[in-house]
């Protein structure tokens, strides 16, 4: 009978296993579906490439958004990889002297939280709506550097290897 009970555990441990690799699996194709950013993409990466270019937060990368980019940057083939969002949002805020972001705390690191946990409104003050969407987000009243990375992993996929 503890033979029996053994194998059918094994087997359970077995079948959760290669679900939970599924699962983690497809999730990751999930992420990597986002990227590149380019003309007719929606969501939060483009409303973080619509920050970076200081104009209107739609989410949508439209014509107009497009002659904007391409008029700053000069560049004919617009697109933005992980890579490229990662670089400006995420690596600078390594070396950033703004974290912990609290209430009253202003920056641009505020409104790309503001923008990664899905807020109606942006600015760049860290205010009770902030506040708010930071508590259900991760129970905390401030968010850290580390909290601050740990939110882009989980939005756009950020991992170790794009810190290289």
């Amino acid at each position: 009978m503890k033979t029996k009970t053994l194998v059918i555990i094994l087997i359970v441990l077995i079948v959760l296993s290669i679900t939970a690799w599924y699962v983690y699996k497809h999730y990751q194709k999930q992420l990597h579906r986002k990227f590149p950013i380019k003309k007719g993409s929606k969501g939060k990466g483009v409303q973080l490439a619509q920050l970076t270019f200081d104009t209107p937060l739609t989410g949508v990368w439209d014509d107009q958004f497009n002659e904007l980019v391409r008029s700053q940057t000069g560049n004919a083939s617009l697109e933005w990889s992980k890579k490229d969002l990662f670089d400006y949002w995420f690596k600078p805020a390594l070396t950033a002297e703004s974290f912990p972001l609290t209430l009253g705390s202003s920056s641009g690191y505020v409104m790309a939280l503001q923008v990664m946990l899905g807020a109606k409104e942006y600015s760049d003050r860290f205010d009770i709506n902030t506040l708010n969407l930071v508590q259900k987000a991760i129970g905390k009243n401030e968010v850290s550097l580390m909290d601050y990375l740990n939110i882009g992993a989980d939005v756009f996929g950020i991992t170790n290897a794009d810190f290289n």
